[in-house]
Parts: C-alpha cells; sequence; structure tokens
C-alpha cells in the first residue's frame, strides 16, 4: 500500500480569486493530517459488500481532509 496524506488549503480562493487577475495578499494556511493507507483487504471488503472501491476510498479520504 501507497500512504496517503491528507492536505487541506485555507485562504487560497481568497488570495487569488478566478476573477483576478493577480493574487491578493491574504494569508494562506496549509493543513497536514495524518497519514492513511488503502490496503487490499479493504478493497476486497468494499468490492465484496457491492461499494465500488474507488469511490469508497475517496470518500474516505474527503472526510479525513473535511476533518482537519
Amino acid at each position: 500500500s501507497v500512504p496517503i496524506i491528507p492536505v487541506k488549503i485555507e485562504g487560497s480562493y481568497q488570495a487569488w480569486p478566478p476573477d483576478a487577475q493577480r493574487p491578493r495578499l491574504h494569508p494562506i494556511k496549509v493543513k497536514i493530517g495524518k497519514s492513511l493507507a488503502i490496503i487490499p483487504s479493504m478493497i476486497q471488503s468494499w468490492a465484496s459488500i457491492g461499494v465500488d472501491p474507488h469511490v469508497a476510498a475517496a470518500k474516505m479520504i474527503h472526510e479525513r481532509v473535511a476533518s482537519l
């Protein structure tokens, strides 16, 4: 398995909104979470109950980032 490091970046939208030609001064925070791993047994378990492993893994990672 390969470790996955959840990372959350806050303030980047305010620093460089889509309609701006240049970035603005605004604080940006980067939060780094505890690593997690998707192991083969997890993939097999999800598949055995009819859950798409890609969707389950993405949900797990999303939840970990959201908790930062």
